[in-house]
């Protein structure tokens, strides 16, 4: 149990920390590696050229998550886990993301495409 409460305060701290200090020309986002048992390894990495690619808005919601693509026609896989990296199941629409079903905390939406990939931080009220 402690273990598990360290690794949400370490990812908490490190999502706190990459919000902070943000600039226009570099951007920290956390990157996911998903394990045969459907749970993920969350690692901080730089990204650069990517991070401004996809937009996700509002950061803190109850129910639907907006996003937006700057190339449309980029085909990406659009994958929600919780802050103990275990996939969640969500609705996924044409620019919407639903989390109405999912408890409160925080979530990495993860899209990927073949070119690149991109997380973003969401907080479920």
């Amino acid at each position: 149990m402690k273990l598990n409460l360290f690794l949400v305060f370490t990812i908490c701290s490190i999502m706190v920390s990459m919000a902070q200090t943000k600039t226009v020309s570099e951007a920290n986002s956390l990157s996911i590696a998903v394990t045969e048992s459907n749970l993920a390894v969350v690692t901080q990495n730089e990204t650069t050229e990517n991070a401004d690619k996809v937009k996700v808005y509002p950061t803190i919601t109850e129910d639907i998550v907006y996003y937006g693509l700057v190339d449309e026609n980029i085909n990406f896989t659009i994958t929600v886990y919780d802050v103990y990296g275990k996939k969640q199941d969500v609705e996924v629409y044409k620019g919407t993301i639903d989390i109405n079903q999912l408890d409160a905390g925080i979530y990495i939406i993860q899209f990927s495409s073949k070119h690149y990939t991109v997380t973003k931080n969401v907080v479920r009220k």
